[in-house]
């Protein structure tokens, strides 16, 4: 463990930069702000000479609507970055490639605990989309999901 912020330039100064890492970013990236997080993303991928990012994102609409639950409110959420298509980080990132991308919706467990505790409707929409090998709709793709991109 290395105690820092990974918005902090120098906290990977005390890691080897002699081999390949893999980054599991679970619950990071919506709480940066898009700026830090491409600034994350390129210090890791010129610092290693190969590597793996695994890491879950949110739309920007998916942030905005989270920001509006009463939960979140209360508990002075931000998300401030919502990534509408996991592609756009090739573009700012330019050793990024993205291999794999999932959307929440079409993981089973996942989509089995979100079915437990919405609305009637909303779960039949999640055990729908979870069980259903139909392409999303376009106004569904990229809600929320998770990522698997290496850089060499």
């Amino acid at each position: 463990m290395i105690g820092s912020s990974v918005t902090d330039p120098h906290w990977l100064d005390s890691i080897p930069a002699d081999r390949h890492v893999l980054v599991v970013a679970e619950g990071l990236v919506q709480y940066l702000s898009e700026k830090e997080g491409i600034a994350l993303f390129n210090r890791i991928t010129k610092k290693f000479p190969a590597g793996e990012f695994i890491f879950d994102a949110y739309s920007r609409l998916t942030t905005r609507l989270i920001m509006l639950l009463p939960a979140a409110r209360k508990a002075h959420v931000s998300l401030p970055w919502g990534i509408k298509d996991p592609r756009e980080l090739e573009k700012q990132v330019p050793r990024l490639k993205l291999v794999t991308e999932i959307s929440f919706l079409f993981i089973p467990e996942l989509v089995e605990r979100l079915s437990q505790s919405q609305s009637r409707a909303q779960r039949m929409i999640y055990r729908i989309m979870g069980h259903s090998e139909l392409p999303l709709p376009a106004g569904w793709r990229g809600r929320g999901f998770l990522v698997h991109s290496p850089f060499l």
